[in-house]
């Protein structure tokens, strides 16, 4: 099984969006460029943060719940606090998290967070600088959805 890319779907609000309304059809990267007006390319970004957070299944080239998250995301009434603890559920994700809220500079978390997304994903400078911009979007929507509670 192939490894998931790290995410680089900057609009969290996005794929929680896309997250709550994919059904048992599954979706493709087709189906949300379509739905949400994106590249193909970028609908791929987005289906490939749900399958790096452990939310989806990849089954050919259509995305599907994954079975630890399905009765949740079946009963219809996941809310964005209930996405924030699923995200939170990634190991990484869970402990840069808690890391970064030491930090009181904007610059200081985007340098600290791209050094160990470049240790431990294996990424160049410059895209682990990337993707730790986009974990600092997500990490600033779960800060507005859990009002600034960061749980240890």
């Amino acid at each position: 099984m192939k490894k998931a890319p790290f995410p680089q779907a900057n609009n969290i609000e996005l794929i929680y969006d896309l997250f709550c309304k994919i059904n048992d059809s599954g979706y493709s990267k087709f189906d949300v460029s379509e739905r949400y007006g994106l590249s193909d390319r970028q609908g791929s970004y987005y289906l490939d943060a749900l399958l790096f957070l452990g939310l989806v299944q990849k089954i050919n080239t259509k995305y599907f719940i994954s079975n630890d998250v399905f009765s949740l995301h079946n009963n219809g009434s996941l809310t964005k606090k209930d996405f924030c603890v699923l995200i939170l559920r990634h190991p990484f994700l869970n402990n840069e998290y808690i890391e970064v809220s030491k930090f009181m500079e904007t610059k200081d978390k985007l340098e600290y967070l791209a050094a160990k997304i470049k240790l431990e994903y294996k990424l160049n400078e410059a895209t682990a600088n990337r993707r730790a911009s986009t974990i600092l979007n997500w990490f600033e929507w779960i800060n507005l959805c859990l009002g600034g509670a960061i749980s240890e």
